[in-house]
């Protein structure tokens, strides 16, 4: 009986195996089981197993090709494309591309493409069509427009030559191929529908003629691919420059008024304002302020004035007019440093009379009764500069068309004239007698209408 038993069992077993059916795992009295193997998921193996060439779907995925892009793009996206991407679970490499054909106007092409496809070569012809159309070659010169490109938003600040061409007239550096870096070239269907960019080619075959400047625009003539474009005056291309803000680029401030006060500069500004200024050529070109231009904001500290730029070589032809601003001046507040206060002969006199009978101590509540306005004016002031003393003398200004008392340096050189303190306004801010002494403690409140804390000198008076 056992004999039996074991030869059906290895039968069992042989015939399994002839016909790839899962082995049977047994044990003498029991139920034969059914092993299954685990199985590849059948997609994943699919797809790495297929070296089939690559589908016209899976080169444009490869390549990033779309109907927004015309087929000088596309084709640049083939020679640029040269790694091995991950498309629809198979690893794609294109090695190698030869364009067979191309139509720009119908939107097509044909390149021969070649590389590998999970690692087995493959060479095809992709063939696309669809794209972005390019107006034929009469639409491209006589339908062309220009425009800044995006992210322009100051072109009068580009390394254009402008100056080369409006002042000396010479034209022949503003070619299609330069001003392409920043204009946007493009032409527009009949229909106007559809807009066309200019590809690099189509620069390559771009000229420009009878370039011109008039109110804010710059105008040319466009000749492409030997096609005169729009010749009519108002119909030529033209792109906005603003050769005003051009020409006010080419002037800046130098560091001289961080060295002077600005109210005495604005009310000197024709003598200052030479220094403060340094041009891109200082050889070529010379400024001048216009009259009744300039305006001075005591906030801010600054002042602005409208400037004529003319040139050395012809000052009677005005290249631009434009606002300028100077600012950086020094703030009042560096009087703190600067200012001091003496007595005189006459300042003695006047505070002997009162206070040469008073008792040593705080005398602050008598001085109360004797306005500073009153005698502030017997005493010298003097304000320190390049480690000299300048005195101030008492003169009259005028302050919002207003005569006012101005303070005002005894030196007649220009270089001191920015020192002007306008309706200065003087407060006491301590006052002590000891014996024959009148030591006080001035503090400068108010100038040129700015209000200033912490600028006081002492003033010792003898009684």
């Amino acid at each position: 009986m056992k004999k039996v038993i074991f030869i059906a069992l290895t039968a069992a077993f042989l015939t399994a195996c002839d016909k790839d059916e899962p082995v049977l795992n047994v044990k003498p009295g029991s139920v034969p089981e059914t092993v299954v193997p685990n199985k590849p998921d059948k997609e994943q193996a699919g797809n790495e197993a297929d070296t089939t060439p690559p589908t016209e779907a899976e080169l444009k995925s490869y390549f990033n090709i779309n109907t927004d892009l015309n087929v000088y793009q596309c084709l640049q996206l083939i020679k640029e494309s040269n790694e091995e991407k991950d498309i629809q679970g198979r690893k794609l490499h294109v090695t190698a591309s030869n364009v067979v054909s191309r139509n720009d106007e119908e939107g097509s092409f044909v390149s021969s493409v070649s590389g590998t496809v999970n690692g087995k070569e493959f060479a095809v012809e992709f063939a696309c069509k669809g794209l972005k159309k390019k107006p034929a070659r009469f639409y491209m010169a006589s339908r062309v427009n220009v425009t800044w490109k995006e992210g322009v938003t100051s072109p009068e600040s580009l390394p254009i030559p402008f100056d080369e061409f409006y002042r000396l007239k010479k034209s022949d550096k503003l070619t299609a191929e330069f001003l392409s870096q920043w204009v946007r070239f493009y032409s527009t269907s009949p229909d106007g529908s559809d807009l066309y960019d200019f590809t690099d080619e189509d620069i390559a075959k771009t000229a420009l003629s009878e370039v011109r400047y008039d109110e804010g625009r710059i105008y040319f003539i466009v000749t492409y691919d030997g096609l005169v474009g729009k010749t009519a005056i108002r119909e030529q291309p033209f792109i906005r420059f603003d050769k005003n803000l051009y020409y006010k680029n080419t002037v800046k401030t130098t560091k001289e008024p961080q060295y002077f006060y600005m109210q005495g500069v604005y009310e000197h500004l024709e003598s200052f304002y030479g220094n403060f200024l340094e041009f891109s050529d200082d050889k070529v070109f010379v400024a001048e302020i216009v009259p009744q231009s300039k305006n001075c904001n005591k906030s801010n500290n600054t002042i602005t004035c409208t400037l004529s730029l003319t040139t050395y070589q012809n000052s009677n032809e005005e290249l631009a007019r434009f606002e300028y601003e100077f600012k950086g001046f020094k703030p009042l507040t560096d009087l703190k440093n600067e200012w001091s206060l003496s007595t005189t002969s006459e300042l003695n006199s006047f505070m002997s009379k009162r206070f040469a009978s008073a008792a040593d101590g705080d005398v602050s509540e008598q001085m109360k009764r004797y306005a500073i306005s009153n005698w502030i004016k017997l005493a010298k002031s003097f304000v320190k500069r390049d480690g000299q003393l300048l005195e101030l003398y008492v003169d009259k200004g005028r302050l919002n068309n207003v005569e006012v008392d101005a303070w005002i340096p005894a030196s007649r050189r220009v270089i001191h004239a920015d020192i002007r303190l306008l309706a200065p306004h003087f407060e006491v801010v301590s006052a002590k007698k000891q014996g024959k002494n009148l030591s006080l403690t001035i503090e400068l409140t108010n100038a040129n209408e700015i209000s200033l804390s912490g600028v006081t000198a002492t003033l010792n008076v003898a009684l």
